[in-house]
């Protein structure tokens, strides 16, 4: 049986749940790549350039950004977790072998029984130094719609403290029951991809307020897509008022196509195929 090596640097929680995942599918989990594997997967892109050997490694995208191109056209292929990605990249130079496989929400993330005890508006997210993540958006939407409901707000990630006067912050990773605690979830992140959180609170029934994204094949029922400050306002304003409605219904609303640890399976399926491919090349080759 082949060792399949998994790799991404600790930088907090970041990745560190797929790694555990993957060693729960077979896989040797580490910091760094290790030498002595038969193949490799690397979860962030931008630490391809560590493998050992990029001809046996698949590599997976988590952003938009496309890095050295002809490093990952060396490398026996690319796992593209949103469509949008793999267009950006074939853009720019990229002409090997990839799959798109959206990432999906675990599996344990369900409807609640338990309503929150007060109207809350949860805002999950990593905000970086660019505000890429739509943390002001969301500070406006928030004044906004305070001046017509109450409502509590529950932070939950990093690099919030600029906005952690709007309600409850706390600098962790989001688990499947902070789901419960909230009526609702807030992303305003400029770049078209799903964001974990969405796929989960949408697997549970919870409305989703976002900026426009490129949502993959499957059922949405939950979300709410605004434009501009004004119509997420409203769709916030809207959605809290009928708090009570949208939880009574949850398990109607609630829509998980894409499952996390099935996206693991289908990394590894992925890698299988690919050295198998390569293999087989290579025994038709004349002696």
């Amino acid at each position: 049986m082949l060792q399949i090596n998994v790799y991404c640097l600790d930088k907090g929680w970041l990745f560190n749940d797929l790694k555990e995942l993957f060693n729960i599918a077979g896989c040797k989990a580490s910091t760094n790549p290790q030498n002595n594997c038969d193949a490799w997967i690397c979860i962030r892109s931008s630490e391809l350039k560590f493998s050992p050997d990029i001809t046996r490694t698949i590599v997976q995208v988590h952003n938009m950004e496309p890095h050295d191109i002809h490093l990952f056209n060396a490398a026996l292929g690319v796992v593209f977790t949103h469509p949008m990605q793999e267009w950006l990249w074939r853009r720019s130079g990229y002409n090997g072998t990839s799959i798109t496989i959206p990432i999906g929400t675990r599996k344990i993330i369900q409807p609640h029984a338990i309503m929150p005890q007060r109207p809350t508006v949860g805002f999950f997210c990593g905000e970086n130094r660019f505000k890429w993540k739509g943390s002001d958006v969301f500070k406006k939407v928030v004044i906004a719609a305070k001046k017509i409901v109450d409502f509590d707000v529950l932070m939950i990630g990093r690099g919030l403290d600029h906005i952690s006067d709007l309600g409850l912050y706390e600098k962790r990773a989001a688990n499947p029951d902070d789901y419960s605690r909230i009526d609702l979830l807030f992303t305003a992140s400029i770049s078209p991809g799903v964001p974990l959180s969405v796929y989960e609170a949408c697997a549970c029934g919870k409305i989703v307020i976002t900026t426009p994204r490129w949502f993959p094949p499957g059922r949405w029922p939950s979300v709410k897509t605004g434009q501009t400050h004004r119509e997420l306002t409203k769709h916030l304003i809207s959605a809290l008022k009928n708090r009570e409605n949208h939880f009574n219904n949850a398990i109607k609303y609630a829509s998980s196509p894409y499952i996390l640890e099935d996206w693991i399976i289908k990394n590894i399926d992925f890698l299988n195929k690919k050295l198998k491919r390569n293999l087989d090349i290579i025994n038709k080759l004349p002696r």
